[in-house]
């Protein structure tokens, strides 16, 4: 993909955001495909509806915090946003499979215990 020059601070922030929603986006479609969970069923386990998710996944919507830290508990590390013990409470909540470990990563996050 090819992302045009910003013109000015306030494209470029623009620009960051699109790219990290993008790069977000990424992390969670292939998330979803390695783990075998379709959009729906991440949808019925999220809370989330499944016509915006699927906007929000091509880059039609804007992508919210809260989609990010959903996916970060139910999926695995999207943002780095919760610990390994609040994801898997959160994925045994939701009927989920346990994530295997993740090699290299300390139990309870960055900057946890």
């Amino acid at each position: 993909m090819t992302w045009r020059t910003p013109n000015g601070p306030v494209e470029s922030a623009q620009q960051g955001a699109a790219r990290l929603q993008h790069t977000y986006a990424l992390k969670i479609q292939f998330l979803l495909r390695a783990q075998g969970i379709s959009v729906r069923g991440f949808c019925a386990a999220s809370g989330k509806t499944y016509d915006r998710m699927l906007r929000v996944l091509n880059g039609q919507m804007v992508m919210r915090l809260e989609d990010v830290a959903i996916a970060d508990i139910l999926l695995g590390p999207i943002a780095v946003l919760a610990t390994d013990a609040e994801r898997s409470a959160a994925r045994e909540r939701f009927g989920l499979k346990a994530l295997p470990p993740q090699p290299g990563r300390a139990p309870g996050g960055p900057g946890r215990p």
